[in-house]
């Protein structure tokens, strides 16, 4: 596990990441911009190569963005509370925007423009939120498969048996983890390599979310934000071992 993710869920200081130091990242440095702009490069990326069409183009707009965050405004303060998916959603779009010439384009036809206007840049927050949810579970899928190459636990064999054929029986399941591993899998076997692939998968996803948060955030914009990113489902098992006893119940 890498320095921004959380190791474990130890009440009362809630999912702290590992940063060699227990303070929140977003204090006024450059150092806590930078880890920002690294950790979620991959998603910023995939989302203007989606927005414009043209990898090159996406890499110049990324820069430019990057750039922005480093050494604008910004500079030397400090990182605003809050989902980071909500920091870098609004900059990433009006970027698009500005690169698609809307605004240049409302302005010059006037009001008329304005409901367009909104309902393009509503359709760009909602394409960067699938991407981001995406980019989330790519990266518990990746953990899970380094954990299968550590461990020889086939977690992620299973798993991906299963999402890549969803109606599979406990027999189907492990005939077909069992051709994919060389060896015999039983049904019972298989159904308790997919309980346990299941709960890692689901530790694996709450840790990525966590991480786009504040440390030390409560539980509720945990919650919250699972919610907002569709991501809840995936990962019920780990937020119920998660609760705080105060939360139980509702």
């Amino acid at each position: 596990m890498d320095e921004d993710r959380i190791e474990a869920y130890r009440p009362p200081r809630r999912f702290i990441r590992r940063e060699g130091r227990d303070r929140d990242p977003r204090v006024g440095d450059r150092t806590a911009w930078e880890r920002v702009i690294r950790r979620h490069e991959p998603a910023a990326l995939r989302y203007l190569r989606d927005a414009v069409g043209d990898p090159a183009k996406a890499e110049a707009l990324f820069r430019e963005f990057a750039g922005a965050m480093r050494l604008g405004d910004r500079d030397g303060g400090p990182i605003p509370l809050g989902p980071f998916r909500d920091l870098l959603r609004t900059p990433l779009v009006r970027l698009v925007e500005a690169h698609r010439g809307w605004t240049d384009q409302a302005n010059l036809i006037g009001s008329g423009a304005g409901a367009d206007e909104a309902s393009s840049r509503d359709a760009e927050e909602a394409r960067f939120d699938a991407i981001w949810r995406q980019e989330l579970l790519d990266r518990s899928w990746s953990r899970l498969r380094e954990m299968e190459d550590r461990t020889g636990q086939p977690f992620h064999t299973t798993l991906k048996c299963l999402a890549d054929a969803p109606g599979l029986s406990s027999p189907e399941l492990a005939d077909r983890v069992g051709r994919k591993l060389g060896k015999a899998i039983s049904a019972p076997n298989a159904r308790q390599l997919l309980h346990r692939a299941r709960a890692e998968f689901s530790k694996l996803l709450l840790e990525e979310v966590v991480a786009t948060l504040p440390c030390g955030a409560p539980f509720e914009a945990i919650e919250r934000e699972l919610i907002e990113t569709g991501l809840l489902a995936f990962c019920r098992e780990a937020v119920g071992r998660a609760r705080p006893v105060s939360w139980r119940g509702r």
